[in-house]
């Protein structure tokens, strides 16, 4: 190591040093052969083996109701939805949003059948644009039915999951944290967090199978100054990362009415033209929408959306036409693969139809212009 390396290791050793932090650039963060270079260097400075990449092909996935699954590699009898596979990627993406507390809550796990580590995130939305963030990284361990990354713990249930956090998170209020990140970073602050949740799925689930599926959440988010009771309807999706498209230009949105009714829609630019797909639960039963069955258009000022006014008709639901508003609006960039980077606001909405309400999340991304 270098004269620096080791007078900084020197000064942790004497306890003189807390934390460190490693400046790498924005540019790591972009899809590309100079992140992957730089895993690569990093995986294996830490000890981890180098695994191949696993091909992602597909760029969007049109909502399809499958066949039923199969109890695969000893999955337990009592876990609905297992949190690996031997062969297949493992990803799970909260969506919820309390009516009562007005907390938003997303993030999720992922684990790849080629890479020692599984990833986790939690992402709160505490009003205005204050918010919680835990983003990490860890070694899959060896039990089937659980994933810890750092304080991120998701447990399989007979009826769910159990999902909790305890440990440190980063707090920010900054507008544009996620655009002006040195501003944003310089704004937040770390502080001790305890989360206690309860997934429940529907029961029992859909078959034949369904990527997304109308849920409960129910628990508490303990922070420094507040708490948080959750008690809210919304959406746990095991979409792969290569279906959602991610990195092109789409459209989210999800409207928990509650138990009897939810809706998820998502509209995508692919490389070949428009796709759109969703799915709405009607008294327990999934059906899928095609494009013809849903209009969604969004109401902009000064480039944010405001709000969206939504018809939906399907052969085995309820005709629906309502109006939303989008409640917070934060916006980031994300890098693609291909093209210019994206423009993406994402954040809370609020939808009443025939006097019921719908908390539910929203994204909107498009090509930036410069």
């Amino acid at each position: 190591p270098s004269p620096q390396i080791r007078a900084l290791a020197r000064l942790s050793m004497s306890g003189q040093v807390n934390a460190v932090q490693f400046e790498l650039g924005v540019g790591l963060r972009w899809p590309g052969a100079e992140r992957e270079r730089f895993v690569t260097v990093f995986s294996h400075t830490l000890g981890q083996t180098e695994q191949e990449q696993s091909a992602q092909p597909w760029e969007f996935s049109t909502i399809t109701i499958g066949a039923p699954q199969s109890d695969q590699n000893g999955q337990h009898k009592s876990a609905p939805l297992p949190l690996r596979h031997p062969t297949e990627p493992v990803r799970f993406g909260l969506h919820f949003h309390d009516p009562v507390s007005g907390l938003g809550l997303m993030g999720g796990i992922e684990c790849l059948p080629t890479e020692p580590t599984c990833s986790g995130r939690l992402l709160l939305f505490l009003g205005g644009t204050e918010m919680v963030l835990f983003t990490g990284e860890a070694e899959t361990g060896p039990d089937p039915h659980a994933i810890r990354v750092g304080g991120l713990h998701w447990q399989t249930r007979p009826d769910g999951f159990a999902i909790s956090y305890h440990g440190t998170i980063m707090r920010f209020a900054h507008p544009e944290a996620f655009v002006r990140l040195e501003e944003g970073l310089a704004a937040s602050w770390t502080e001790p967090a305890t989360i206690a949740l309860t997934l429940t799925l529907p029961s029992p689930l859909p078959s034949p199978a369904v990527p997304l599926f109308l849920s409960h959440l129910h628990g508490e988010v303990v922070l420094r100054d507040r708490h948080y009771p959750v008690d809210a309807w919304g959406f746990l999706d095991s979409l792969k990362s290569e279906e959602t498209g991610r990195l092109l230009p789409r459209r989210l949105l999800s409207l928990p009415f509650g138990p009897d009714l939810g809706i998820f829609l998502y509209w995508v630019e692919t490389l070949d033209g428009p796709r759109s797909s969703g799915i709405v639960y009607h008294d327990g039963v999934p059906h899928t929408l095609g494009p013809e069955d849903w209009e969604l258009v969004y109401s902009f000022h000064q480039g944010r959306p405001t709000a969206f006014q939504l018809s939906l008709s399907s052969p085995t639901a309820s005709r629906l036409d309502c109006h939303g508003e989008t409640m917070v609006a934060i916006p980031i960039v994300r890098h693609a693969t291909e093209g210019s980077a994206l423009a993406v606001t994402f954040g809370l909405s609020r939808t009443l139809w025939q006097g019921r309400e719908a908390r539910g999340v929203y994204e909107i991304s498009e090509r930036r212009k410069d």
